[in-house]
C-alpha cells in the first residue's frame, strides 16, 4: 500500500512538471529527456497496478 501511495505522489509530481511545460508555465523550450523518461516509467508502473 505504501508503495502505491508513493507511486501516486511521484505521478502527481511528474504530471505537474509536464503540465507546466505543456501549458507554457515553464521556460523550457524542449522537454528534457529525463522528464519524458520519468513520465513513461510512472505510467508503466501505474498501468501494472491497474491491470496486473
Amino acid at each position: 500500500m505504501n508503495e502505491t501511495i508513493g507511486l501516486v505522489r511521484l505521478a502527481r509530481h511528474v504530471y505537474s512538471k509536464s503540465s507546466d511545460v505543456l501549458h507554457g508555465r515553464s521556460s523550457m523550450l524542449n522537454v528534457p529527456e529525463a522528464v519524458s523518461r520519468e513520465w513513461r516509467l510512472v505510467v508503466e508502473q501505474l498501468e501494472a497496478i491497474i491491470a496486473p
